[in-house]
């Protein structure tokens, strides 16, 4: 079972916030942060480019060397590519969920089994 727990909350300047998450499966623990956009944008949101970024700072400063960047075209998608990258990944490993739009954002966080704080 995939569980994701708040690690640490970063601030947008419209007063929402993004999270970092540590998500435990199969055993294994990661950090985890998802955005909103597609690979080919050459300009992402306030709040997918601070997740990414608060993403790379956690797993610096946990000492984690490899981030694993995945994008999730459709909901459908999204639970095949979690399972798969979160088998295929490291204990110990930084994974950043790029959603193709919100549904599939909504679709993300409830197969990671968010617990909000």
């Amino acid at each position: 079972m995939i569980s994701s727990v708040v690690l640490k909350k970063y601030p947008l300047s419209d007063g929402a916030s993004v999270c970092v998450w540590r998500t435990t499966f199969k055993g294994k623990v990661f950090y985890t942060a998802w955005g909103v956009g597609t690979p080919a944008m050459e300009h992402v949101s306030e709040r997918t480019a601070v997740a990414k970024r608060a993403l790379q700072d956690q797993a610096g400063q946990a000492g984690m060397q490899h981030q694993h960047d995945v994008f999730v075209r459709t909901p459908y998608a999204a639970g095949i590519s979690i399972h798969s990258t979160l088998t295929e990944a490291y204990h110990h490993e930084a994974v950043f969920f790029l959603c193709a739009d919100p549904a599939v954002e909504q679709e993300l966080i409830a197969f990671l089994n968010v617990v909000a704080s």
